[in-house]
């Protein structure tokens, strides 16, 4: 059964197959060109090549270009697939809950796990299964940015040599200061994105146990009111 719950998942329910299968271009696109600029962002700032230095400026515009069409795209696809309008500036995915756990309830009675005590075995399951397939990863937080702190300061150095007016230092502040948030936001988009297709197991049993939460408490509340 736990097979079957992630491969529906997979299948139906994941950000992926409600979101961004309906629009692949603009989701891998703005993939792929936020990867290379990951890749080249201290390249772009620790060599002196101009032409380096316009590719990543162009890739910016890009990933700023395809980011804004992947953001409205997310908003017209709940709006028009699911009746779901979200009005901030950036959209999320936290209006689908609703959304998937009524479809994960649907495929359960299917199968007929259909009461408290079958949806607490499976909780039990998932939860154990997920602690079996853990995943801590090779390369943590911490020790990337401990490896990215002493080329930060090397940019911060370059920037910053020879310059003796306090206009010039500000300005050269601000915009190191924008590199540094872009790469930030980057890097978090990024990988939520690459987390939607390379999603670990781990990962994906930690988000159905979440839903069946909300599926055990409906039954639980309809016991209660049956009494």
């Amino acid at each position: 059964m736990v097979n079957a719950i992630i491969k529906f998942y997979e299948k139906k329910i994941s950000g992926y197959s409600l979101i961004f299968k309906h629009m692949k271009f603009i989701f891998y696109t703005y993939l792929v060109i936020g990867i290379i600029l990951i890749l080249l962002v201290f390249p772009a700032l620790l060599m002196e090549h101009v032409i380096l230095k316009i590719i990543f400026g162009v890739l910016i515009a890009l990933f700023c270009v395809f980011f804004i069409l992947l953001n409205t795209q997310a908003k017209r696809i709940l709006k028009r697939k699911f009746k779901i309008e979200q009005r901030g500036f950036i959209w999320n995915d936290k209006d689908l809950i609703n959304v998937r756990v009524t479809m994960l309830k649907d495929f359960l009675d299917q199968n007929e796990v259909n009461s408290v005590k079958k949806i607490e075995a499976l909780m039990n399951l998932l939860s154990k299964e997920a602690e079996r397939r853990k995943f801590t990863g090779l390369i943590i937080p911490g020790a990337f940015l401990a490896f990215t702190v002493p080329l930060w300061n090397h940019i911060v150095g370059s920037f910053f040599k020879n310059i003796n007016n306090i206009n010039i230092a500000i300005a050269y502040g601000l915009v190191l200061a924008s590199v540094v948030l872009l790469f930030v936001i980057g890097y978090s988009m990024i990988k939520l994105a690459l987390l939607e297709i390379v999603e670990h197991q781990n990962r994906k049993l930690k988000t159905l146990e979440g839903l069946l939460e909300n599926i055990h408490f409906n039954y639980v509340l309809k016991d209660e009111s049956s009494k």
